[in-house]
């Protein structure tokens, strides 16, 4: 395993806020470690792993893919 990094490090390298970063991780998606004391006062920091298996995860997504061109509707009048 690589040296963890801090929020601000592992934000930058997903290129996303901090905020972000944590509400990924408190949704489940990133894992973290927690380096402080307990839940009294936590600091969390994050593997280099986990955040290339994220992207990898994202990239991979159906749902970021762009969406299909959609052909405008052509206009019929209704009384011709």
């Amino acid at each position: 395993m690589s040296n963890p990094l801090p929020p601000k490090q592992a934000a930058e390298f997903l290129g996303c806020s901090v905020d972000q970063l944590r509400r990924l991780d408190r949704a489940g998606e990133i894992p973290s470690v927690n380096i402080g004391l307990g839940k009294v006062r936590q600091r969390r920091v994050y593997h280099l792993e986990d955040l290339q298996a994220f992207k990898l995860r994202r990239s991979n997504s159906s749902r970021l893919q762009a969406p299909q061109q959609i052909q405008p509707a052509t206009y019929q009048p209704r009384w011709s």
